[in-house]
Formats: C-alpha cells, sequence, structure tokens
C-alpha cells in the first residue's frame, strides 16, 4: 500500500511539474527532444548573453532524457531532476546544487516575468546536449538531444516544419488577416449575402493503436494540446511502462486490445489488465477488438474494422453523428488533415456516442 501511495505522489509530482506555468510576450518557441518535436513551450524566447545561451525554464516541460522541473515562484527555487540526478536552483542567492552538494554560482534572468537558465549547464548535468535552431518561418527551436537521436540538426528542422504549421494554425499564428490591405468589398454584393451556410465542423473520436502507440504520438499530441485515447497490448504495457505512465499523467484514456486471431480473447484481456495495474495501479473496462476474436463479458467494447479509412477519406463522407478513426500510422497527416479541416477532437470515453464510417463496418 505504501509503495502504491509513493507511486502516485510521483505521479502527482510530474503532473504539477508538466502544468504550464507562467508565459512571457513575445515570439512562439518550440522545444524538441532527440527526433521528436514535442512542445509548445510558451512564448518565451531564448536568447545569448556574453557566448551562453539562455533558455526559459519552461522547456523542460518537454521532459528531456527524463528530466522534470518544478518552479516554487514564491521560494525562489528550481528544481531539474531525474531518477537520481538532480539541481536545485537557488535563485536568490544565485547558485545551484546537485544531488551531491556541490554548490557553484548560476547567473539567471528573468524577461517579463519567465525565469531563463543558462541551458548548457543545466542541460550536460543530466548528459543531455542543447542546441538552438530556427524554422523555416524564423521560429526558435530549443532541441535536447542524448545521443540517440537519427537526425542532424538541420533534417530534424525540416522534419518539423509540417507539426510546426500545424501547431501555429491550431494556435490561430498564421494566416491572420492583413489588416493593413483589407479585401476590396463588392457593394453590390457585401459580405454575408447569398454566402452558403458555414458546415459545422466534424466531430472524430481519435484512437490510437499498434505503432502509433508512441512516444513520438504523445509528442504531437502534446504539441497541439490534445487529449486522445491509447489502446494498448498487454507486451506494449510491459515492454515500456514508463511511456504508459506519461500517457496516464497527460490525461490520455487508457484501453486493451489483443492480437488477430487471439484464442483467449479473456485471458489476453486479463493479462493486459494485470500489466496496466503494475504500471499505473489501474484497470480498464475499454477493448478495441478485432472483428475475428469472440466476444468476452464484461468490457465495453469496439470492434475494429476490417477497413480501415484515413481521415481524409472521413472527411470527404461527412455524417452529423461523432464517428471514430482508430490511427495505427501516418500520425502527423492524421493529425494535420483533421486540425486543417477544423474537427472537433474530443476525447473518446466509454459514455461516447460514435458511429463507424459505413466503409469501416464489416
Amino acid at each position: 500500500m505504501k509503495k502504491r501511495l509513493l507511486a502516485l505522489a510521483l505521479f502527482a509530482a510530474i503532473l504539477l511539474a508538466v502544468m504550464p506555468g507562467a508565459q512571457a510576450t513575445g515570439m512562439v518557441c518550440f522545444v524538441g527532444v532527440n527526433n521528436t518535436l514535442t512542445s509548445l513551450s510558451g512564448s518565451g524566447t531564448p536568447y545569448y548573453e556574453n557566448g551562453a545561451l539562455y533558455i526559459p525554464y519552461t522547456a523542460f516541460f518537454a521532459e528531456p532524457g527524463g528530466v522534470f522541473a518544478a518552479y516554487d515562484e514564491a521560494g525562489k527555487t528550481l528544481a531539474l531532476s531525474q531518477i537520481h540526478v538532480r539541481l536545485i536552483y537557488d535563485l536568490a542567492a544565485g547558485t545551484v546544487t546537485d544531488e551531491d552538494g556541490n554548490m557553484q554560482s548560476v547567473s539567471v534572468s528573468y524577461r517579463d516575468g519567465l525565469l531563463y537558465i543558462p541551458a548548457t549547464q543545466a542541460a550536460s548535468h543530466f548528459g543531455l546536449s542543447v542546441s538552438l535552431l530556427k524554422s523555416e518561418a524564423g521560429y526558435p527551436i530549443i532541441r535536447f538531444t542524448d545521443g540517440s537521436q537519427t537526425m542532424g540538426d538541420e533534417e530534424f528542422v525540416i522534419r518539423s516544419e509540417t507539426l510546426i504549421s500545424i501547431i501555429l494554425e491550431n494556435y490561430g499564428l498564421e494566416g491572420q488577416p492583413d489588416s493593413e490591405n483589407p479585401e476590396e468589398v463588392d457593394p453590390d454584393n457585401p459580405p454575408g449575402e447569398d454566402d452558403p451556410p458555414e458546415e459545422e465542423p466534424a466531430v472524430v473520436y481519435l484512437a490510437f493503436a499498434g505503432e502509433a502507440v508512441s512516444s513520438e504520438t504523445l509528442g504531437h499530441l502534446r504539441a497541439l494540446d490534445l487529449r486522445a485515447t491509447f489502446f494498448l497490448t498487454a507486451q506494449q504495457l510491459r515492454e515500456d511502462p514508463e511511456l504508459v505512465r506519461t500517457m496516464y499523467v497527460e490525461g490520455h484514456q487508457l484501453g486493451l486490445t489483443v492480437e488477430s486471431g487471439s484464442t483467449d480473447v479473456a485471458a489476453a484481456l486479463r493479462e493486459a489488465n494485470e500489466a496496466m495495474d503494475e504500471a499505473i495501479f489501474c484497470r480498464s473496462v475499454m477493448a478495441l477488438l478485432p472483428a475475428d476474436v469472440p466476444e468476452p463479458s464484461g468490457y465495453w467494447t469496439i470492434r475494429e474494422p476490417e477497413t480501415a479509412l484515413t481521415a481524409e477519406e472521413i472527411l470527404m463522407d461527412p455524417v452529423e453523428e461523432p464517428q471514430l478513426l482508430i490511427c495505427r500510422g501516418g500520425v502527423l497527416e492524421t493529425l494535420e488533415t483533421l486540425v486543417q479541416s477544423g474537427a472537433s477532437m474530443p476525447q473518446l470515453l466509454e459514455t461516447s456516442q460514435f458511429s463507424l464510417p459505413e466503409a469501416q463496418k464489416s
């Protein structure tokens, strides 16, 4: 019991660490970890001073290398911590102390009320490298790497452009009308006359399974401030419990699934629930099942379509009721299509009412 309480307390601490803090005014700044653009860090803009890169402490909300940030504004302290490694900043004294009690001076600053710290000094203590990149449109990207990245900085920026465009559009930062050059208005046909009625945005419940259950998907959702539902097998739950815990802490719904052709579905779901309990001390009655497996009792079951449609195909034939889209790959393309269409993406819950697109029904 004590072990569970300790773990739940850790979840609460992680949740506090990833909550947005104060945001400065200025240009939007993005954060990347290894190969993934993971977070919109607020609008604090990194800068160089005397050759040193200073970044807003909120960049660590992306949890690079498992490093968590906890800022006590009233107590004038900042804690960056890993499992066995930490840095404690005494902002009033201008010092930073590591896990061994070693203390050194540190220069921090505040811009528009947001705390900035020396990037290299902080990142290197946790075995990370940090660099400041720039998107094609000039937006700064703080990139943390731990040596496991497979892309160089140039390729990473190129690969991130699509997601950056989605995020900017989602936050209303692109495509704003030019107030200095308003469009000419035809006096004989003023706006609003004879305009076709606006269509209601599509409502799509988005669920992830298979290869789409990944830290990369989680990063995309975090960057777009979306909550989704993940369906995991017992093997996925046991192979990466840290990923499962992060999904849970960040507010995503977790359900169960089994491989196609499973003969003992009840046993497979029971094993998955045991693995979920080991990871987050919770169980689920939500089950995504292939069409070819028998129906178990005691679960809220979704039958997976035999033929999966893409987001484009679903949006081409809109219907009035919400629809379920199960994504197993092409996550970025799917999110781009849904965001650009203005689709509403509520979280799939046990009480959600939806339909599968006609072409997907068995």
